[in-house]
């Protein structure tokens, strides 16, 4: 996964600190037809299983709608490549 200095520029990353520290984050990508893509979310392998990746989606959907957003999109890694779109209402 890349983390584009554009995409921090921007303001479209969110990022979940655990002890001070940043645990993980995930990209909110507005698009041209009214939809985002979601890139993300990464959490620390150490960390995997304590919910930082729910709190990172769940944050995620809230931005996209703050972006007015009708979908936010998501593809799944490579072993799985389906896309899965979340609502934002």
């Amino acid at each position: 996964m890349t983390l584009t200095a554009d995409h921090i520029a921007a303001g479209l990353v969110i990022v979940f600190e655990h002890w001070g520290e940043a645990a993980g984050f995930v990209v909110v990508v507005p698009r041209e037809d009214g939809k985002a893509d979601l890139d993300g979310p990464f959490v620390e392998p150490d960390l995997w299983r304590g919910g930082i990746g729910r709190k990172l989606v769940d944050e995620a959907v809230q931005f996209a709608m703050a972006l007015e957003a009708a979908e936010l999109l998501a593809e799944s890694g490579p072993a799985a490549p389906r896309l899965h779109a979340l609502v934002v209402q």
